[in-house]
Formats: C-alpha cells, sequence, structure tokens
C-alpha cells in the first residue's frame, strides 16, 4: 500500500509539473498536499495513540513504561529519577 501511495505521488507531481508548464493549472499542487499530508498525520495520530495505550497499560501494571525515543546526550538533562516525580 505504501509503495503504491509513492508511485501515485511520483506520477502525480510528474502530471503537476507537465500541467503547470503547458496549461498554467496549478490546483492539482493542492491535490498533492492533501495526499502527502493526511496519510503522514493520521499515521503520527495512530503511533501517539498506541504508544499512550502501551504507556496506560504499563502503569496500570504499577511497571515503568519504555522510553520512545533514547537518549541521546544526556549531560544537560535532568537524571531519570528527578523527572518521574
Amino acid at each position: 500500500m505504501v509503495v503504491c501511495w509513492i508511485l501515485v505521488l511520483v506520477a502525480m507531481c510528474i502530471m503537476a509539473v507537465y500541467a503547470t508548464v503547458h496549461y498554467a493549472y496549478v490546483t492539482i499542487w493542492s491535490d498533492i498536499a492533501n495526499l502527502t499530508g493526511i496519510p503522514l498525520s493520521c499515521g503520527g495520530a495512530v503511533w501517539m495513540i498506541k504508544n499512550s495505550v502501551q504507556h496506560a497499560i504499563a502503569n496500570n501494571r504499577g511497571e515503568q513504561a519504555k522510553m520512545d525515543f533514547p537518549r541521546v546526550d544526556n549531560t544537560d538533562v535532568e537524571k531519570e529519577d528527578e523527572v518521574k516525580g
């Protein structure tokens, strides 16, 4: 499904350039923006809901939830124990 989505985006971009150059038709670019933005924002929302549910389940069990992102540089960041409170 993702491969087809990418292929459609590439084909639409090629058609949009052609339509813009030859016919001065530019509204296809807004369609491309919608085709790009909506699936990405929906994917981000699903990811946030999934993480919220995982954190809620872990907290309900009395466990510490896993960090969503690994720490890159912790020299200027507070310790984990201080952040918990």
